[in-house]
């Protein structure tokens, strides 16, 4: 079902799948497992992070004090740890398992084809 709110965004000019990778193994490749790597969408800078054969999309600003996540790494609860001030999210939702009263982290959909991963991203 968000797959298709998506594509229907995408339709109506309200957002657009970006091709991050040419495939789901080139992005497995590439990315280090509990690792993340940073891709730019226009002007937005995205952590594209693997856990395993998982990977997350998600903005490179900790909504804690908007510092880098780029250089964190996954904890034994699949969370993302800021390499900052040690706060966990929650890469299903965004939650800050830390302080959740904080604002929460902006993820990002990804999807998987033949010919490439993509990242959907809002205008």
């Amino acid at each position: 079902m968000k797959e298709l709110l998506l594509e229907l965004k995408v339709l109506l000019g309200l957002g657009k799948w970006y091709k991050v990778f040419s495939s789901m193994e080139v992005a497995l490749a590439t990315i280090p497992d509990k690792k993340s790597i940073l891709v730019h969408l226009s002007e937005t800078e995205i952590c594209l992070a693997r856990d395993e054969t998982k990977i997350s999309a998600f903005i490179n600003s900790c909504p804690h004090h908007q510092m880098p996540l780029n250089r964190g790494t996954f904890n034994e609860k699949q969370e993302w740890i800021c390499p900052y001030h040690r706060h966990c999210f929650n890469l299903n939702d965004g939650r800050n398992m830390t302080m959740p009263e904080t604002k929460q982290l902006e993820l990002f959909y990804l999807k998987s084809k033949k010919n490439g991963l993509y990242v959907y991203k809002s205008n």
